[in-house]
């Protein structure tokens, strides 16, 4: 049996507030085997984007871990140093976020936002970075890549958008992609084009990917794994199949109910 690409042990988080302190994530236990989608499904406030923010070490300073541990290829990441973690980001780790109009720079055209990921992670040339995009373009299903490459974020469309920012989740070839709420804004044709881009992906490329979602229709038609997680701790997880074909927590079964009325 392989080794966990991502394995998070016994992660404590908190958040400082007026009040005192709130628990964020409470001995918290997740992993991500080499190629495989694994889904981290719960409700709004559960603290799956908390999840996603600690593995790359985005957190503000407002949150403490309190104690834990993030294991990615056998590296604990919460004892790498700021440039470490730089390295890290963009080249052996990609982000997919849930608003691309929002995560991308509202003053560079999309291509050079791509290409800036090329041109810190990789030694290729300006020639061969443009040719890259291009292919990177192509690749994600967007029609007329040179158009695209030189449009602003808000000139295209919310699809565009996010296939886009999939292309520099996966420009310079990591191995796992976090994808928080990948199809949450998009309407029901496209969500089912963006959950067959990400199946395409993992088989074609290799990649591993942790989808972060609240919704068990993305999770039952794409993730290999679930787990669910309420209130900061995870209450269940298993094979996909097996986990919504017979959940045995209350607030699974629950979850299921909700996407099934």
């Amino acid at each position: 049996m392989s080794e966990p690409l991502l394995s998070i042990h016994d992660l404590t988080i908190s958040l400082q507030e007026e009040g005192g302190e709130r628990i964020l994530l409470k001995r918290f236990n997740l992993k991500v085997d080499p190629f495989k989608i694994v889904a981290l499904v719960g409700l709004s406030g559960s603290g799956k984007t908390t999840v996603a923010l600690s593995v790359l070490r985005l957190l503000s300073e407002v949150f403490e871990i309190e104690e834990g541990q993030i294991l990615f290829q056998k590296a604990n990441l919460l004892s790498l140093g700021p440039q470490e973690m730089r390295r890290l980001r963009g080249k052996a780790m990609g982000m997919v976020f849930q608003e691309p109009l929002n995560a991308f720079n509202p003053v560079f055209p999309v291509g050079f936002q791509i290409g800036e990921v090329l041109r810190v992670h990789t030694s290729l040339s300006y020639q061969k970075i443009r040719t890259r995009i291009i292919q990177l373009l192509e690749m994600v299903g967007i029609p007329d890549p040179p158009r695209v490459m030189q449009s602003f974020p808000h000139q295209l469309s919310g699809g565009l958008r996010q296939r886009a920012m999939i292309a520099q989740a996966i420009a310079a070839g990591p191995s796992l992609i976090i994808a928080d709420e990948p199809t949450s804004n998009l309407d029901v044709t496209l969500q089912a084009h963006i959950m067959d881009l990400f199946r395409h992906l993992k088989e074609t490329l290799k990649i591993s990917i942790l989808l972060i979602t609240h919704d068990l229709g993305v999770v039952s038609h794409l993730a290999d794994e679930v787990a669910v997680l309420s209130e900061g701790e995870i209450i269940e997880s298993g094979p996909t199949s097996e986990i919504l074909s017979h959940p045995r927590h209350p607030f699974t079964r629950e979850l299921l109910g909700t996407f099934l009325e």
